[in-house]
């Protein structure tokens, strides 16, 4: 059977419900498969258009009186949750500090070239450190 929509409107349907196909894999992945009772809870909080919907698109098919998430949603919402992990606050904290370091290091060295080639100052870092802390390296 050919899915007689746009494939632009069914990602849009994805984007829109996102939470709802988080639901349905998350009790996939838990039970082994969508139960009818829960299935009808879905239905009722989100309405009957939901159901013609995950129908027409193919989302889901019958397993008796239960559904299940056909594989390739399955394998798409399984790709999505869990090889992108949202960055956790402290996580960006830590970024957010190490980029102000590097920041003020190269303005440091900025300041210090600028002032060295207008005759200022010695050549940046002469004593051997370079822009980031470590050991300038010798090209031969």
């Amino acid at each position: 059977m050919i899915i007689k929509a746009e494939p632009r409107t069914i990602l849009n349907f994805l984007h829109t419900y996102f939470d709802v196909m988080r639901d349905l894999f998350q009790y996939q992945t838990t039970d082994g498969l969508i139960t009818k009772e829960v299935y009808d809870m879905l239905i009722q909080k989100h309405g009957h258009v939901m159901n013609i919907r995950l129908r027409e698109f193919r989302v889901i098919r019958s397993m008796g009186s239960d559904y299940e998430m056909r594989d390739v949603y399955y394998r798409l919402m399984e790709f999505l949750l869990f090889e992108f992990k949202p960055l956790l606050p402290e996580t960006i904290e830590k970024y957010k500090s190490s980029i102000g370091d590097l920041y003020l290091k190269i303005r440091k060295y900025e300041n210090q070239r600028s002032r060295y080639s207008s005759g200022k100052d010695q050549e940046p870092f002469a004593s051997g450190e370079g822009i980031c802390g470590f050991g300038r390296e010798k090209h031969f």
